[in-house]
């Protein structure tokens, strides 16, 4: 069982489920430190995916710890990087700002004893008795945890999904777009899956904001692939997304200026363009 800890004064500034992820983040952050592990660009690092945040606290929800996660970044208290030994290994690495110490404080030893106003739970009361072999059992049950995630963690990159991309919103996207093919009992197989990565990398390049809308334009219609964002704009404005008709229709109408300005055929006397074309 997880224990879970968090500082109310930690909770009233950015939310519970933040604090929650914070403190987690930050235990394991100063236990790397503590065994002189995961340290680069200056700083200490811990790592987990989405996946395994959701096993250890079942009762978030897994957009709740995606939001969290971002929101956290966001506003400045941990930063993310990517410091896997293998560059298909998309995991995403965690590791606390200035402004996330700032906030949380020193690391909370055993030995320590949390404030009245700090919300924790009854077997964690345990873990912060002066009894040292309670406090023992409760670090060791921690280590051997930190240890099952890792294994986790390993076996998840065995596996590769191609749909663990390392970004949170992105990766609740795809999700979102797994889980209504096999509600429509069409699910994908992993070539599937690259295959639908490369589809979204080719109709929106490095545009992550794009990708999500694509494949929430797919879920929402229930379509079994990904297709470029629909638009009622279909002048140009938008260049390629323009439809192929529309372009072919526009390639046409260029030809028959260019065969006008080049006099025309023998049989096109008392010709006249359709009000419709005089503008164009």
């Amino acid at each position: 069982m997880e224990v879970i800890f968090f500082k109310s004064s930690v909770a009233k500034v950015i939310g519970v489920t933040g604090a929650i992820i914070l403190n987690n983040l930050h235990y394991w952050i100063n236990h790397n430190e503590a065994n002189e592990k995961n340290f680069f660009d200056g700083c200490y690092w811990t790592y987990n995916s989405i996946k395994a945040f959701c096993e250890q606290f079942p009762f978030l929800s897994r957009n709740s710890i995606t939001r969290a996660l971002s929101k956290l970044e966001k506003d400045g208290y941990i930063k993310t990087g990517f410091h896997n030994e293998n560059s298909w290994d998309r995991t995403k690495w965690y590791a606390l700002t200035d402004k996330g110490y700032a906030l949380v404080g020193k690391p909370v030893s055993t030995g320590d004893t949390p404030k009245d106003n700090d919300a924790f739970t009854q077997k964690q009361k345990c873990s912060f008795t002066q009894s040292k072999k309670c406090s023992f059992t409760q670090k060791q049950k921690s280590t051997n945890k930190q240890i099952n995630t890792d294994r986790e963690i390993q076996h998840s990159n065995n596996n590769n999904d191609p749909f663990c991309t390392g970004s949170p919103a992105l990766d609740d996207a795809l999700h979102g777009f797994d889980e209504m093919r096999k509600k429509l009992r069409k699910p994908l197989t992993d070539r599937a899956k690259r295959l639908t990565l490369g589809k979204l990398e080719k109709l929106a390049p490095g545009n992550e904001e794009m990708q999500i809308a694509i494949l929430d334009q797919s879920v929402e219609n229930s379509w079994q692939g990904v297709y470029r964002l629909k638009t009622e704009d279909w002048k140009g404005n938008r260049g390629d997304e323009m439809p192929r008709q529309y372009r072919e229709a526009e390639k046409a109408l260029e030809m028959i200026k260019q065969y006008e300005e080049d006099g025309g055929g023998e049989d096109d006397e008392g010709f006249e363009w359709p009000d419709s074309l005089k503008d164009h």
